[in-house]
């Protein structure tokens, strides 16, 4: 995952050779567990013109993610997690900080890979 210190501007990622994956998931259904799902489909009309750029609506889907993130040299994952903060915070999750996130989760999701 890019973390915010590395992201890089929108005009270096049309320009660049690499491609990248934006993969929103969770259930329209349960609330706010929608948030990425509608954050890649927000995204998408704003970055169809970059053919390096991949939005994809994933819902619940987990195993049939692995071909996105294999072919991307760059993948964002957009979830909503429990995380014992306020709502609407954001945090970013990089290496090993996403399996040790996996961890500490509860388990209520239907689309956690541990």
């Amino acid at each position: 995952m890019l973390s915010l210190e590395t992201t890089p501007t929108i005009d270096q990622i049309k320009n660049a050779a690499k491609r990248y994956a934006i993969i929103g998931v969770g259930n329209l259904l349960q609330r706010d567990d929608g948030v990425g799902v509608h954050a890649v489909r927000a995204l998408q009309p704003l970055l169809k013109s970059y053919s390096n750029v991949s939005c994809i609506d994933a819902g619940t889907l987990s195993y049939e993610l692995l071909e996105w993130v294999a072919s991307s040299d760059h993948t964002i994952v957009i979830d909503a997690a429990y995380m014992r903060c306020s709502p609407g915070t954001v945090r970013v999750f990089e290496d090993e900080a996403i399996a040790d996130q996996f961890k500490q989760a509860t388990t209520h999701s239907v689309h956690q890979i541990t």
